[in-house]
């Protein structure tokens, strides 16, 4: 059984399911998962996978609501994130604007802060509980103080944020015309993938390897890796995944991709640049 973490405010709300009025409570558990206890002991609502400051959140949400079913507690759960604006806009209708960003801005209890401490320094696992970039955005809305046990954990104080921030800002914007180029080349890129690619550019530049490419090779080998690992992703978990299936599909984003550096007066064989794909990938080893 997972350790209970915290145990939000009680409250009364009417369960869809149930037809009654019942007394409810928000648990927080270790390894991200959330319940809504209502009386007697049953589990009317359980989620996973939430970062564990939405779950605190979406705990102090659910008492301003009298009735609760399916369709209202998720988006309970969404706008308790804070980037769901559709999710956001019918919890304030239903609430209150001014109950919404009161609720968003209070202060962390100090058994949720403990926990993702101890989650992140004895399990080694911050990320399953809480990615350190939400930690120093709580940290600059005034709702949690700095720690020194966050440096262990990779949180950067809202200062180092806005630095790095700089720093991707002018590394991305080096490489922008190329990779606008790259990706209106005749093909639909999936949302968050432009961010992911964004993401690795950033990594290889700061660690030195960008320099072992010229820019175009480089653009085109780090977006053929990242649409490589979502095909090594994908064939995880399909069950006709096989070896051959996931060579070919590489294969053919490297002929994409070498079609694209030609339109940049850049002459490679897709065997040429396999190998610079491989050297690459190497290096983000």
């Amino acid at each position: 059984m997972a350790e209970l973490i915290y145990v939000g405010p009680e409250f009364r709300a009417n369960i869809a399911d149930l037809g009654k009025e019942c007394k409810c409570k928000g648990l927080i558990y270790e390894d991200s998962i959330f319940e809504i206890e209502i009386d007697p002991d049953i589990t009317y609502f359980a989620a996973v996978g939430l970062d564990i400051i939405s779950m605190l959140r979406a705990c102090e949400i659910m008492p301003y609501f009298n009735s609760l079913n399916d369709d209202v507690v998720p988006f309970i759960f969404m706008a308790a994130t804070g980037k769901d604006s559709e999710a956001k806009n019918v919890v304030c209708e239903k609430i209150g604007g001014n109950v919404y960003e009161e609720v968003m801005f209070r202060k962390v209890p100090k058994q949720i802060i403990k926990a993702i401490i101890k989650e992140g320094i004895e399990k080694g696992n911050i990320f399953g509980i809480c990615k350190p970039e939400l930690i120093t955005q709580e940290i600059r809305k005034g709702t949690m103080s700095w720690r020194k046990e966050f440096r262990k954990i990779g949180v950067r104080t809202p200062e180092e944020e806005d630095r790095q921030i700089e720093k991707e800002i002018k590394i991305i914007s080096h490489y922008q015309p190329l990779l606008d180029s790259y990706f209106n080349f005749g093909e639909e890129y999936p949302d968050g993938f432009i961010e992911v690619v964004k993401a690795i550019i950033v990594d290889a530049v700061e660690k030195g390897f960008a320099e072992e490419f010229s820019d175009s090779v480089f653009i085109a080998a780090i977006a053929t890796h990242a649409k490589s690992f979502g095909f090594k992703e994908l064939m995880s978990i399909l069950p006709f995944g096989d070896s051959d299936i996931f060579q070919k599909m590489v294969l053919s984003e490297c002929f994409k991709s070498v079609s694209w550096l030609k339109s940049e007066g850049v002459s490679f064989s897709p065997r040429e640049f396999l190998k610079e794909l491989l050297k690459l990938q190497k290096f983000l080893m």
